[in-house]
């Protein structure tokens, strides 16, 4: 009895020492993962936001250069016209 109870004991401390390894195996599987799928995402948004910046910049740049334009058009006429 005592050497069944014994084998009991050793077999049950090497089933936990195996589940606890495999649990921080998987813990740190899993923390890789979520670290590295943090990281794409990161690196997604700030694409996003840098594609988002240089799309309004140059929005902005083509809105003053027609204003410009368009001021410059305006203000030719009206020297054309005091020129008459």
């Amino acid at each position: 009895r005592l050497a069944v109870e014994s084998e009991a004991r050793e077999w049950s401390s090497k089933e936990r020492l195996a589940v606890e390894s495999e649990a921080r195996e998987w813990s740190s599987k899993e923390r890789l993962a979520v670290e590295s799928e943090a990281r794409e995402w990161s690196s997604k948004e700030r694409l996003a936001v840098e594609s988002e910046a240089r799309e309004w910049s140059s929005k902005e740049r083509l809105a003053v250069e027609s204003e410009a334009r368009e001021w410059s058009s305006k203000e030719r006429l009206a020297v054309e016209r005091g020129a008459r």
